[in-house]
């Protein structure tokens, strides 16, 4: 297994249709500030796509999936 620095940010993606409640997800940072400055998309570490900037996540719990993969490193 390599060690590789995922040097994350989070960031809050809108509700599935099937979700309960918003949660944060975990991004990459370049991607998070590409998303930012051109415009777009961001996919979570666990896959999930959202404008970063139509969301805030202050207050919300982290996304398991994304916590998981996180602190695996993956």
């Amino acid at each position: 297994m390599t060690d590789i620095d995922l040097d994350v940010d989070l960031d809050a993606a809108p509700p599935a249709p099937d979700d309960h409640e918003p949660v944060a997800h975990i991004v990459r940072r370049d991607d998070l500030t590409r998303a930012m400055f051109e415009g777009g998309k961001v996919v979570a570490l666990c896959g999930r796509e959202f404008d970063p900037k139509l969301f805030n996540p202050d207050g919300l719990e982290t996304c398991e999936p994304c916590l998981k993969i996180a602190t695996r490193g993956l």
